[in-house]
């Protein structure tokens, strides 16, 4: 028996039993990473469409890769704003342009959107969010997993400030990447660092931005907690058996699996924090990651998702409500900071319990009980309702629901590329690299380098990254 925890010992797994234990371990792993860039890719044409009208006129359902329409009716990119304090911090090149204009909160513009902005642009001329992307790609958020890929595997290793530097010069080459929009974070980021503030305390803080704290976080953070578990897993499971079909894991496998959680949660804030600092992102890792180390373990998916919902706060303001407050207001930039950043750290008592949700329509759930937009306290409990409404067991479903989940995700719009790849996560997780739908892999835009570089990554996690 184990020591520690009285678990009957396993008998020594053969050389190649350890192989294939570690191989399906690295497919699920590799499922959860490629399954948010299939995610992020199928929600760009209908990212930031909260009117689901706009989605039916323009594309009818989005059920895999297509072509973003140039006009985005919604589009709040012109009156965006980027002021670098110095020459030599331009991020956005030759977009710039498409962030002039006017989105007043005096109320000086001529036009209305969703959320009760005014704008001085018409919705027939306003430039699509991802314009210059093609169907297939992923927007600029998924590059930040990307330079990390590419950074341990050059450095052999993992260096805080050498991933800094990657990203610093990826945003300040041209034509480094196709994407128009870029997230708030981004834009702070490098206008703190045209101040002369140093790289590693560039990030900027949701207490002093209240929509820094978005959905796109949780996906900044989590390769680096698929790093810790592609380390520490292994022996995890040399040492402690699976339970048998839906069976609960032994207490001795259960606090191992929580061991490895935490560091890989630790693991992913401390990566999160280089770029921008949003408790409600870090809560939110603290519930994405152990289940997702649960998943890559080889638990039951849907029992996993449904102990990560336990965990999981609900907003005290439903989607509806926070919209018609934002209309009230002639939109969020009218409602003081402070107030603001309450509004988005005030939760209910209790935790999400998914089931009574079962019986309504996705887009009640997704948009009217939760909102849709970008919030992380929204997100993540759409994404877990999503994700345990459409998973499946392989027996099922060959892709565990992978593609119904997204499609769903997709067709709720507003922030889906955020939320996409959550969902994606944990069902890539769930049904592995090899599962995941085929024309949704060769369709991925970059797809064959993005692969080898989730690779190369994973096989440099296999020891410790510093």
């Amino acid at each position: 028996a184990h020591p520690a925890t009285g678990d009957p010992g396993l008998p020594r797994p053969s050389p190649g039993a350890l192989l294939d234990m570690e191989e399906r371990i690295k497919q699920r792993i590799k499922g959860a990473l490629v399954g948010m860039f299939v995610g992020d890719a199928l929600g760009v044409p209908v990212h930031w469409m909260y009117n689901r009208d706009n989605i039916v006129r323009d594309f009818g359902a989005v059920e895999g890769y297509v072509q973003l329409k140039p006009v985005h009716p919604e589009s709040m990119l012109s009156g965006m704003a980027y002021r670098p304090e110095a020459p030599g911090f331009d991020i956005l090149h030759g977009r710039a342009k498409h962030y002039l204009g006017d989105m007043s909160a005096g109320g000086r513009g001529s036009f209305t959107d969703e959320h009760g902005n005014t704008l001085s642009v018409p919705p027939a001329a306003r430039l699509h969010y991802h314009y210059g992307l093609d169907a297939g790609d992923h927007t600029v958020n998924m590059w930040l997993p990307r330079l990390l890929f590419r950074d341990v595997a050059a450095r052999d290793g993992y260096s805080a400030v050498g991933y800094l530097e990657a990203f610093r010069d990826f945003m300040l080459t041209p034509d480094s990447h196709r994407d128009t929009y870029l997230e708030v974070f981004v834009r702070r980021f490098f206008e703190e660092h045209s101040r002369g503030v140093p790289l590693p305390e560039c990030a900027c803080d949701q207490r002093r931005v209240w929509s820094i704290g978005s959905t796109t976080g949780i996906n900044v953070g989590v390769p680096m907690a698929a790093a810790k578990a592609m380390e520490l897993l292994p022996a995890v499971l040399r040492e402690h058996a699976l339970p048998e079909g839906d069976g609960e894991p032994s207490a001795g496998l259960r606090g191992a699996l929580d061991a490895v959680a935490a560091a890989a949660t630790e693991a992913a804030t401390a990566h999160s924090r280089l770029t921008h600092v949003s408790i409600n992102v870090e809560e939110a890792l603290a519930v994405v990651v152990p289940l997702l180390v649960d998943m890559f373990a080889g638990l039951p998916a849907r029992s996993s998702i449904l102990r990560a919902c336990a965990r999981t706060r609900l907003p005290v303001i439903s989607g509806d409500e926070l919209l018609a407050k934002y209309r009230r207001n002639n939109g969020p930039g009218n409602i003081p900071d402070d107030e603001m950043y309450a509004l988005h750290r005030d939760f209910k008592p209790g935790f999400l319990d998914p089931e009574p949700w079962l019986a309504e329509e996705d887009n009640t759930v997704v948009g009217s009980l939760l909102s849709h937009a970008c919030y992380t306290e929204h997100g993540l409990p759409s994404a877990l309702y999503l994700a345990y409404k459409y998973v499946r067991p392989a027996s099922e479903a060959t892709d565990c629901g992978f593609r119904a989940a997204l499609v769903a995700d997709t067709n709720a719009g507003g922030d889906c590329t955020s939320r996409n790849c959550v969902v994606g996560c944990i069902l890539g997780a769930a049904a592995g690299f090899d599962a995941l739908p085929g024309d949704l892999r060769e369709g991925l835009l970059g797809g064959p380098a993005i692969f080898d570089e989730v690779d190369a990554f994973l096989a440099r996690a296999a020891a410790p990254l510093v």
